[in-house]
């Protein structure tokens, strides 16, 4: 059983840490475990009560209210949310099903913010609210690698799925390289990028994870290429990226393309062959 301090449960489920207390001492929401030196500490259920419970006082429901609903009567209250009222409530419901791991409720409603925006929309908006809560859930260690391969195996799979349904453009005006540096494992931006320049009808070589400079380079000199994609998502210090985009410019004249959150958060200029992808898509 995993157990959770106030903290974790604050990120899971946007409630703050003092109204979590208040709802404690006055309703009784949730009965914590107390370590010797008082600091509280929570149950799988305790967190399942509390996600349920912010999302139906996110849509209107008062907590004076919702305390004296069975856990089935919360449970249906959840579920017939109107997800149109509220566009968090989707995000909120597959917090709860990454916790869960419940498959079915997690494609349910990743498919339906698809539905509404299209996929590079909701990949650029929602979905991406969710992949930045979830990963700062990874990094603080609120959940766990099996929990964010969960969710992340099936986003990258229905990625992968709309890409190959795509038709090709027999006769594309640039061609693209798409990576990822060494030791680098998280492509769903990559496969978006990928996606959203093979739907615009541009050619791409598609490389993914984790690629040494050589094949990258052997790569390069096989094709006529246009420009490169490539993303980080793993925290790595300002030097090494410097680097890494200064070698990279150096070594081939081209226009490099890249995530524009992590450009942004870049204190020192980049050579000004390095790009925001985001310029791609305009």
């Amino acid at each position: 059983m995993t157990v959770y301090k106030i903290k974790d449960l604050e990120i899971l489920s946007g409630v703050k840490a003092h109204t979590i207390r208040m709802w404690e001492k006055r309703y009784g929401l949730l009965k914590p475990e107390r370590t010797d030196t008082k600091i509280r500490m929570y149950s799988d259920k305790d967190l399942m009560v509390l996600l349920n419970v912010a999302l139906l006082n996110k849509n209107g429901k008062k907590i004076s209210h919702i305390v004296n609903m069975s856990d089935d009567q919360i449970s249906q209250e959840v579920m017939a949310i109107d997800d149109k009222v509220s566009q968090d409530s989707l995000v909120d419901k597959m917090i709860l099903a990454l916790i869960q791991m419940d498959k079915k409720l997690f494609l349910a409603n990743f498919h339906k913010i698809i539905a509404e925006e299209g996929l590079f929309e909701a990949f650029s908006g929602r979905l991406r609210s969710f992949l930045t809560r979830i990963g700062v859930m990874w990094q603080v260690g609120t959940i766990d690698p099996a929990q964010e391969h969960f969710v992340s195996n099936m986003m990258r799979n229905t990625l992968i799925a709309a890409t190959e349904n795509l038709e090709e453009n027999p006769k594309p005006e640039k061609l693209f390289i798409l990576f990822l540096p060494e030791n680098e494992w998280h492509e769903i931006s990559l496969l978006l990028y990928n996606y959203k320049l093979l739907k615009d009808g541009y050619a791409t070589v598609y490389l993914g994870q984790s690629v040494p400079d050589q094949a990258l380079i052997n790569t390069i000199a096989r094709f006529k290429v246009d420009a490169l994609v490539t993303s980080f998502i793993t925290a790595v210090d300002e030097d090494h990226i410097l680097e890494f985009f200064t070698t990279l410019s150096k070594n081939h004249q081209l226009p490099i393309y890249t995530g524009a959150e992590m450009l942004d958060s870049l204190s020192k200029p980049l050579p000004a062959s390095i790009h925001k992808v985001t310029d791609l898509f305009k």
